[in-house]
């Protein structure tokens, strides 16, 4: 294990590295796994805390994130870490946009199937 590996979770707010790397992850998340599970027009009000969106990322994304660490690390630091990378986004627009970009590619990549035959 290497000095950014043992980075505890209460410090990761200090380290913009790592939630630099955090938010990538999530970006594959939502790209790659969330958007083919639920395939949707989301609202901005799934977004806001507690609704569906959010509620997704506080279940599914526990185990990914902060070098999959989280699950191990007391939850209150667990929920406060990932509450923080949540606003990060939200305040970034970056969730929203990685939701929408990969929606408009994949109905691009159908259109494109069916203009083809």
């Amino acid at each position: 294990m290497n000095e950014t590996d043992a980075v505890s979770v209460r410090d990761r707010f200090n380290h913009l590295s790592k939630v630099r790397e955090d938010i990538n992850i999530m970006r594959d998340y939502v790209k790659e796994d969330l958007f083919y599970r639920m395939i949707f027009v989301f609202k901005d009000e799934d977004l806001e805390e507690g609704n569906r969106l959010y509620r997704d990322y506080m279940t599914n994304c526990k185990g990914i994130l902060a070098g999959k660490t989280l699950n191990d690390a007391p939850e209150e630091e667990a929920q406060a870490y990932m509450k923080y990378l949540w606003t990060l986004m939200l305040k970034e627009k970056s969730y929203k946009e990685w939701l929408s970009v990969k929606r408009s590619n994949a109905y691009q990549a159908v259109q494109d199937k069916f203009g083809s035959k």
